[in-house]
C-alpha cells in the first residue's frame, strides 16, 4: 500500500490548521487486508482550539473516483490537540456501499482488492457555537492478492470421466482487474517420475487458457483428448504485465481406465479423505450411493452461508424400474432440489448420515 507523502503532506496540513481552521484531519489509517466500516473511520485530527464536537465522514473511492463506500460517525467529544478517532471511542453511525463487485468485496471479505483507490476523510465540527468542515485525501494502492486456489479434481485424486470440470477460485471479483491483469490455466500430461510441477516446466500444454473470467472450466470436445490412465497435472497463475504474480499449487489427476467419455451426472459422497467437488447445474443436486443407502434411511444436510446445517430431501430417480425401486447390486441414483436454499455463488459442504451413523461428505461449487 502506498500514500501520499506523509511528512509532506502533514507538514502543509498543520501550517493549513494553524492559519485557517482550529480542527483538521491529517490522515487516515487503513489496510487493505482489514477494511471494516470501523477501521475506515480510524483518523488523525489536529485540533489546535478548545474542546469541539465532532463527526467525521469516509468516503473510499474507486480508479475513477467513483464512492465505493460511506461510513459517517457519531457526534464524539475532540479535545484540544492531535488525536486518532479510534482512542476516542468514535463510533459508526451509519455506512452506504455501492452496487458492484469491488463494493461486495469490500462488504463481504474485509479486504481492498489490489489497485488504485482514494480514501478521504471530512471531519465537521462545532466549537464555540460556530461549525466547520475539512476534509482529507489520499491515495492507496493496493497489492493485495488474496487467495488463489484449486479446487476440483482435489490432488492426486483418480476420476471417471475423460471430460473434467476444472475448478478453481480466487478472492477477489474479476472486475477488479485492470486491462494488464489476467488468469492463466494450463493443464498437462505428467509422465512417470514427474512431480506435478515438473511436469507443468517442461511438458507441452495438453490444454491452455490464456485469459479466464470464470471459476468453472468444462474440458471442452475440441481440445486434445483426455487418454484414461494417464495422469495429468494443472494449475491457475495470475498474470500482470505478462509477469506471473501469484499462482496455485501444483496439483494432478488420474483418470481410471474405465473412465466413459462423457462426464458423469451424478455426483459420489466420500466417506473418507478429501470430499470430491462436484459443480451444480442449476438448483438440482444429482448424485448415487451403493445398494445399502435408500430414500428415508439417510439424511442430507448442506452448510449453508453462515455454518447453519439445513436437512434436505432426496427423492429416488433410479431409470431402470417404473416404480424406481432400490436396485440390489450396484448404486442408487437420487436428487435433491436446492433452490429454497438460494445459496449465493460458491463452495458448499455437503453431508449424509446412514442409519448407521455413518457419515459422507461431498463439496459443490455453486455458480
Amino acid at each position: 500500500m502506498k500514500a501520499l507523502s506523509l511528512s509532506f503532506s502533514l507538514v502543509l496540513s498543520i501550517i493549513y490548521c494553524t492559519l485557517y481552521s482550529q480542527v483538521q484531519p491529517v490522515d487516515v489509517f487503513v489496510t487493505e487486508y482489514n477494511l471494516s466500516p470501523s477501521t475506515m473511520m480510524d483518523a488523525l485530527i489536529l485540533n489546535t482550539g478548545s474542546e469541539a464536537s465532532a463527526q467525521t465522514i469516509t468516503t473510499l473511492y474507486g480508479p475513477s473516483m467513483e464512492p465505493l463506500v460511506v461510513v459517517q460517525s457519531q457526534l464524539f467529544n475532540l479535545p484540544s490537540g492531535s488525536w486518532r478517532t479510534s482512542s476516542l471511542g468514535a463510533q459508526v453511525e451509519s455506512v452506504q456501499y455501492s452496487s458492484g463487485d469491488v463494493s461486495a468485496a469490500i462488504q463481504s471479505q474485509g479486504i481492498l482488492p489490489a489497485g488504485q483507490f482514494t480514501i478521504c476523510v471530512e471531519v465537521i465540527s462545532t466549537m464555540n457555537g460556530e461549525s466547520d468542515s475539512q476534509q482529507f485525501c489520499k491515495e492507496i494502492i493496493s497489492n493485495y492478492l488474496g487467495f488463489l486456489q484449486l479446487l476440483s479434481p482435489y490432488n492426486e485424486e483418480e476420476i471417471e470421466t475423460t471430460k473434467p470440470t476444472l475448478l478453481w477460485n480466487h478472492s477477489e471479483p474479476f472486475t477488479s482487474l485492470n486491462s494488464q491483469e489476467r488468469f492463466r490455466l494450463a493443464l498437462v500430461e505428467q509422465l512417470e517420475g514427474q512431480s506435478a510441477q515438473e511436469a507443468l516446466e517442461s511438458n507441452n500444454p495438453v490444454f491452455l487458457l490464456e485469459a479466464i473470467s470464470f471459476h468453472a472450466i468444462n474440458y471442452p470436445a475440441s481440445a486434445q483428448p483426455l487418454k484414461p490412465g494417464s495422469r495429468y497435472a494443472w494449475k491457475v497463475q495470475r498474470l500482470s504485465m505478462e509477469n506471473v504474480v501469484a499462482e496455485t499449487e501444483s496439483w494432478s489427476f488420474t483418470i481410471k481406465n474405465s473412465a466413459p467419455e462423457v462426464a458423469n451426472k451424478y455426483a459420489q459422497f466420500k466417506s473418507y479423505g478429501t470430499p470430491y467437488t462436484y459443480m451444480m447445474n442449476g438448483d438440482k443436486l444429482y448424485f448415487k450411493f451403493d445398494e445399502e443407502y435408500a430414500a428415508g434411511e439417510f439424511k442430507l444436510f448442506v452448510n449453508a452461508p453462515g455454518g447453519k446445517a439445513i436437512e434436505v430431501g432426496a427423492t429416488l430417480v433410479n431409470t431402470d424400474s417404473s416404480n424406481a425401486n432400490l436396485v440390489k447390486s450396484g448404486h442408487n441414483q437420487f436428487v435433491a432440489d436446492l433452490s429454497e436454499l438460494n445459496l449465493p455463488s460458491g463452495v458448499y459442504d455437503i453431508y449424509t448420515i446412514n442409519k448407521k451413523n455413518e457419515k459422507a461428505r461431498l463439496k459443490i461449487y455453486v455458480q
